[in-house]
């Protein structure tokens, strides 16, 4: 699997700052997210795969992407995950959010 080094860049400051004890700051958090929009395919994969397991995300996604690609709907998941639905959104995933045609799911 071939990295995209910018990938690699943001996944090391990510790391630096988890093994300071800095894992769950948003500064984290928005470099984790940033480095998604890098990661290979197989990560996304392995990282969807794990989040199910952990019971995260749902089994089903609530839509497609017109190419495939799974989508969660970002207030669904906050209740999923028990976060207060006062609570707002990051700046940093509402603006990479998917915003094109979707195929929902029943």
């Amino acid at each position: 699997m071939k990295l995209n080094p910018e990938f690699s860049r943001l996944m090391t400051k990510y790391a630096e700052l988890t093994d300071q004890g800095k894992g769950d700051t948003e500064e984290a958090m928005h470099l984790f997210h940033e480095a998604l929009q890098y990661a290979p395919r197989e990560f996304l994969d392995d990282i969807g795969n794990k989040a199910k397991e952990m019971g995260l995300l749902p089994n089903k996604p609530d839509g497609y992407t017109p190419d495939g690609q799974p989508l969660y709907n970002l207030e669904a998941m906050k209740k999923r995950l028990g976060i207060d639905e006062d609570e707002p959104i990051p700046d940093f995933i509402l603006k990479d959010s998917y915003k094109g045609q979707v195929h929902r799911t029943q």
